[in-house]
């Protein structure tokens, strides 16, 4: 059995656990859902080259998607989706790439992410999702716009793919420039631990809880 075998099987266990708090019609099932139905073998194929990857590709696409649906470009806010958020949780199966991995990830697949996004939209103008989150599959609106079933401009949709991932590129770029390789949430080394936390707060409350008195 191959690595992503493996990965995905591991993927499917653990997603299980979560299953149970989400409706049917929560919006990380339905991407869960497309997702397994499509054709990734444009990822897998180059995936297989890379046994070093931090998360299964078709993860990795899933949670691209949702969160590029909720608004969330930044590499560093899914990171902390993925650590926060149920629907990510669920859709990465416990899995929890870093920025750094995610951002790897999207710029080495461009290409692969540019087709899938826009058969990802396609797909939904078929279902009838007119709206999807942020993103929207009607041709009545200007993000992720394409033409009915009867005459869908893929063309349309792949420049709008390339739209969503240069955007993304260019909030991790900035974010880069302000955090270096450092995560948004500075969190100092002595307080990162809950013991160490909880040892450090009792030193400061009581002269947080009896401060001293001004003379008069």
């Amino acid at each position: 059995m191959d690595n992503l075998q493996l990965i995905e099987d591991k993927a499917f266990l653990l997603a299980g656990n979560l299953r149970k708090y989400l409706a049917d019609d929560n919006e990380a099932l339905i991407i869960n859902d497309i997702v397994d139905a499509m054709d990734l073998n444009i990822l897998y194929s180059k995936a297989s080259l890379q046994s070093h990857a931090a998360c299964h590709p078709a993860v990795m696409l899933k949670i691209l998607i949702h969160a590029y649906a909720m608004g969330i470009f930044s590499s560093r806010r899914i990171q902390r989706a993925l650590r926060e958020s149920i629907s990510f949780i669920y859709l990465a199966s416990w899995q929890k790439p870093n920025f750094r991995e995610i951002h790897a990830f999207r710029k080495n697949n461009l290409r692969e992410l540019r087709i899938l996004f826009a058969q990802f939209a396609e797909i939904c103008q078929h279902l009838e999702l007119v709206s999807f989150g942020n993103l929207v599959f009607d041709d009545r609106h200007t993000d992720m716009v394409g033409a009915h079933h009867s005459g869908i401009d893929r063309k349309k949709l792949m420049r709008q793919a390339e739209a969503l991932l240069e955007k993304a590129d260019l909030v991790d770029h900035l974010e880069d420039t302000i955090f270096g390789d450092h995560n948004e949430q500075r969190i100092p080394d002595d307080v990162r631990s809950q013991k160490n936390r909880q040892q450090k707060l009792q030193r400061i409350l009581p002269s947080i809880r009896e401060p001293k008195r001004e003379p008069v």
